[in-house]
């Protein structure tokens, strides 16, 4: 899929010759284990051009401490080296935001805190580019009933 996209984004096809980001919003992994985090973390790395920004989010796989005492949210921190439970990252003009839960053991667990940053991170990016262009925010599950797979039986689970 990386390469297919690479290749389609240089054909020019839609007037524009490069692809800018990959968005992948969370399970990445089946267990969360570090060992599963290098591996996909190494085909990212041997696939995605330089140049081409990688914005990811952590997923209920991801964050299955329970298989791995090792693993879930601090293996997928190492790997990626990211350092916060959101990113806001400028990709064409656009802000996109990322939010990963707070790790317990779910990708969609969201403090108070959290969703209070992220409302503060969502008003700064529309006044930093303005109300005529939309904030993306890529989380892995969306809020309840805000489109398919966020029912309440999504939310209730715990993992």
């Amino acid at each position: 899929m990386i390469n297919q996209m690479q290749a389609y984004a240089k054909t020019n096809a839609d007037g524009y010759a490069k692809l800018d980001a990959f968005f992948i919003a969370g399970d990445l992994t089946d267990n969360g284990k570090p060992s599963e985090f290098k591996v996909i973390n190494d085909v990212f790395k041997a696939n995605i051009e330089e140049g081409t920004e990688l914005i990811l989010a952590i997923g209920n796989h991801d964050s299955w401490t329970s298989k791995d005492p090792e693993g879930g949210r601090p293996a997928f921190l190492k790997e990626f080296g990211e350092n916060s439970t959101m990113r806001d990252e400028v990709i064409g003009g656009y802000h996109v935001l990322s939010i990963y839960g707070d790790g317990n053991n779910t990708g969609s667990d969201y403090t108070q805190e959290m969703c209070d940053e992220l409302e503060v991170r969502i008003k700064k990016a529309i006044k930093d580019t303005g109300t005529d262009k939309p904030v993306f925010v890529i989380q892995h599950v969306g809020e309840l009933n805000t489109a398919v797979g966020t029912d309440s039986y999504t939310h209730a689970r715990s993992y």
